[in-house]
């Protein structure tokens, strides 16, 4: 959820040998894909402990129960993933289940922790592939919370088939950085550079990540790195790229392979009612007392409503929540907005965001 809070922040890189077990084809450089996202559902959860997809109208499309894990250092670390065809997320913080928009739901694999382990998950688009990241602590005696901070051990990053594991490969390990997956973008693995135990301030991104890595998910070899020396990428992750928030400058916008694209408006602080980029990357919706669409140049529209943007479902329906309300989603085009049942929790988009 985005209001949860963010705490340290460690900023370091991802990289590792080659596993010879798994020799994948040569993929393409990375790029932007054209966006493309019709019919697109929400993901969101809330105190019942059900996962639910559901329409920009409000409607529940499917659900299944859901389970928090017992140990949570890193409160943004992704339990949920989504691909073209299914959602996934940790029942129980292990048990990696699925849920499709006609309701089947099932386990398929497991992911072995230890009592002391929180562990991150990432779907490739196909369903073939699970990136899993294990982060260690070794936590002060009968605390199971962040109110007393544990001792942080490090991480280890994995990628596997989801069926069955085959083709495993350790790509990653680390003493000192917190770095999990969060999505896939043309065969590689977008990669969130974040901090063992978050978070104590209001994070501008869903995932407590002060910058992105993209990575070969073979061997861990980055390929780009998206706002690094920034506060920040704002708003969750877009088919285009990303925003970040510069100290005492304009924002700056990078594709995923780490390169500019034209900036569409200058940007609002993000840090108070958070901002969330359009899918296309031409405009930005901007939280406050008055949620505004900036499209520089082009005059701001104002919504009539205020709250926390969360971000786009799509290229006209934004999720937003109204302070001290309930998650809705607002139509561009009606100006009209629905309450996403009685849902706490904003998950994210299906089909999935970036693929």
């Amino acid at each position: 959820m985005w209001r949860l809070l963010l705490g340290l922040i460690v900023v370091t890189s991802c990289s590792s040998s080659p596993d010879a077990a798994f020799q994948p084809p040569a993929s393409p450089p990375v790029a932007s894909p054209t966006p493309a996202r019709s019919g697109v559902l929400a993901a969101v959860s809330g105190p019942d402990d059900v996962i639910r997809l559901m329409g920009s109208d409000g409607a529940v499309v499917a659900s299944a129960p859901s389970a928090p894990a017992r140990y949570r250092q890193n409160f943004l670390m992704p339990w949920f993933s989504a691909t073209q065809t299914r959602v996934y997320f940790l029942y129980g913080g292990s048990d990696v289940r699925y849920l499709t928009p006609r309701g089947e739901t099932g386990s398929i694999t497991r992911v072995t922790l230890a009592p002391n382990q929180q562990a991150g998950i990432s779907v490739s688009p196909d369903d073939r592939r699970i990136a899993v990241a294990i982060l260690n602590y070794t936590p002060p005696p009968g605390s199971q919370t962040v109110v007393n901070p544990p001792t942080y051990d490090g991480m280890r990053l994995y990628v596997e088939d989801l069926h069955g594991g085959g083709h495993h490969a350790d790509i990653f390990a680390s003493t000192e950085v917190a770095e999990f997956p969060i999505g896939w973008i043309n065969g590689r693995l977008v990669m969130a550079v974040s901090s063992p135990v978050c978070c104590q301030l209001l994070a501008i991104n869903p995932y407590g990540a002060t910058s992105y890595h993209v990575i070969d998910p073979a061997n861990g070899v980055r390929l780009a790195d998206l706002c690094p020396n920034s506060l920040g990428p704002v708003g969750p992750v877009e088919p285009i790229g990303t925003a970040c928030w510069e100290d005492h400058a304009e924002p700056r916008y990078q594709r995923w392979d780490g390169s500019p694209f034209p900036t569409p408006t200058a940007m609002t602080s993000p840090f108070q009612y958070l901002n969330a980029l359009s899918p296309d990357g031409t405009r930005v919706a901007a939280g406050g007392a008055q949620i505004r669409i900036l499209r520089g140049g082009q005059g701001d529209d104002q919504l009539g409503e205020g709250g926390f943007v969360y971000g786009w479902l799509d290229d006209s329906h934004l999720i937003y929540e109204p302070v001290g309300g309930t998650i809705r989603a607002f139509d561009l085009f009606t100006r009209t907005s629905v309450a996403l049942d009685r849902s706490y929790y904003y998950l994210g988009v299906f089909p999935a965001a970036i693929s």
